[in-house]
């Protein structure tokens, strides 16, 4: 299922599924939820991995973007039993988000525990439909001829 998006801006398509993870997340925990580093326990990080366009059909393009969202857990002992329930609680979750009133669905989640942490790698595909830009004209005229 992939949500239809319009948007000339590919940089604001991001930062709106990225706004979309954190709402998110915010419904299941209560920690900070940031985009640039932070030390505090526990925290999630969430990035722009990779982000690919392909020309579709006329004016729409298949946007393919790949998240990475890194869990700092509370446990500095023993992380690994509070990154698996997240990674549980996140594969529910981010499933489907609100993207500007439209659902995008995940087509791919992964997780991995690196150092204490969890790496959650999550894809989402829209179609975005490119607006043109549309000149008004000044004034029209016609002129007509009736034969006979």
């Amino acid at each position: 299922m992939r949500g239809i998006l319009y948007s000339q801006n590919r940089n604001l398509m991001i930062n709106e599924i990225i706004t979309g993870i954190c709402n998110a997340l915010a419904k299941e925990f209560n920690c900070e939820i940031c985009t640039e580093q932070s030390l505090s326990r526990p925290h999630f990080h969430i990035s722009c991995v990779r982000s690919t366009w392909k020309k579709q059909l006329a004016d729409r393009y298949l946007m393919k973007n790949e998240f990475e969202i890194r869990y700092l857990p509370v446990s500095e002992t023993q992380p690994a039993s509070e990154c698996y329930e997240a990674a549980g609680k996140l594969n529910w979750l981010l499933e489907f988000i609100e993207v500007n009133g439209i659902l995008l669905c995940a087509d791919d989640r992964k997780s991995e525990i690196v150092d204490g942490k969890l790496n959650y790698f999550v894809n989402y595909e829209c179609l975005i439909y490119k607006q043109k830009q549309q000149t008004a004209m000044d004034s029209v005229s016609s002129k007509t001829n009736v034969k006979g």
